[in-house]
């Protein structure tokens, strides 16, 4: 196969096929001894996605244009929406990176780099997803009473107790104007690094039925996971430091009838959704995980999933 494009209508269904180009990838073999010069390599030209001989190496001036005399082994279509070049090399098993928002062999479990700031994340794969294993920590501190704004260019964040160091430790707690960037839309990238976005409900409800092993996972998390406690050690599980999720007590920033304080930290972890009920939440003493809504005053870490 040296091309697949275009389309083909049967009956009323057109099929769209591109959609084959994750199949082709995963027919390719592998070089065992593969290096970030060897082996089936993943790149991407403009729109469109290649793949590396053996051996040869596809030389880049820039992210959208190549410059090479080594003969490209195979056009095999255009970029496919949700299926970055990123996603397609961890399907070729290529070498970690320093990037995953589109670097040519970057793998979730590598480190990730937000080319933002140069903030460097640790990944995990779990079950079919990829997440973030920290929280994010990006922007400017301002300190309480003041509202976060809106903006993606100039983020801004509070840190626990208005120390920076809590931002080092737990990463940043962000109100969700400020974490979307004032969009209210499912799967928004809002502060998260490019390819990344603020999961919803539906995709963290993906992740507890991941890591649960009891007989009764699909009623303890359904898809429409109600606003109450659900699951037995799954919480657990998300909180231990030698799990791939790695929870943080993080805390919180609550309004309370005294206005907005710090709560929490060592006590709970909180991670904002951008669809459904808008959080989960983790207790130190409970293995259930909650799920609970709120309003946009309060400020809560943000955990990204990959595109």
């Amino acid at each position: 196969i040296n091309s697949i494009s275009g389309t083909v209508t049967c009956s009323s269904s057109t099929v769209d096929l591109s959609a084959l180009v994750p199949m082709y990838l995963s027919s390719i073999p592998k070089d065992p001894t593969a290096t970030t010069n060897a082996g089936y390599e993943i790149a991407k030209v403009g729109s469109n996605i290649y793949v590396e001989a053996p051996g040869t190496e596809i030389g880049f001036t820039n992210q959208s244009g190549y410059s090479s005399t080594t003969p490209i082994d195979a056009f095999i279509g255009t970029l496919i929406p949700g299926h970055p070049p990123a996603t397609a090399s961890g399907i070729l098993g290529g070498t970690g990176g320093s990037g995953g928002g589109g670097g040519t062999s970057w793998t979730c479990g590598s480190s990730l780099v937000d080319s933002r700031d140069s903030q460097s994340y640790t990944t995990s794969l779990i079950g079919s997803q990829c997440w973030l294993s920290q929280n994010m920590d990006i922007g400017t501190m301002i300190s309480l009473p003041a509202d976060q704004g809106t903006s993606l260019s100039s983020i801004q964040k509070y840190c626990y107790n208005n120390d920076p160091d809590n931002c080092t430790t737990y990463g940043g707690l962000y109100q969700y104007g400020q974490a979307s960037g004032g969009s209210s839309s499912p799967s928004v990238q809002g502060i998260c690094p490019t390819g990344w976005h603020i999961p919803t409900q539906d995709e963290f409800t993906t992740l507890e039925l991941a890591i649960c092993t009891s007989d009764t996972c699909v009623t303890d998390f359904p898809h429409n996971t109600p606003e109450h406690p659900s699951g037995t050690d799954e919480g657990t599980k998300l909180l231990s430091p030698s799990g791939s999720f790695k929870a943080l007590l993080a805390g919180q920033v609550g309004d309370y009838m005294y206005g907005k304080l710090f709560a929490g930290i060592g006590q709970l972890a909180i991670f904002s959704l951008s669809s459904g009920f808008n959080s989960r939440y983790l207790l130190w003493n409970s293995g259930k995980i909650w799920t609970m809504a709120y309003d946009g005053i309060y400020a809560f870490p943000i955990r990204c999933l990959k595109d």
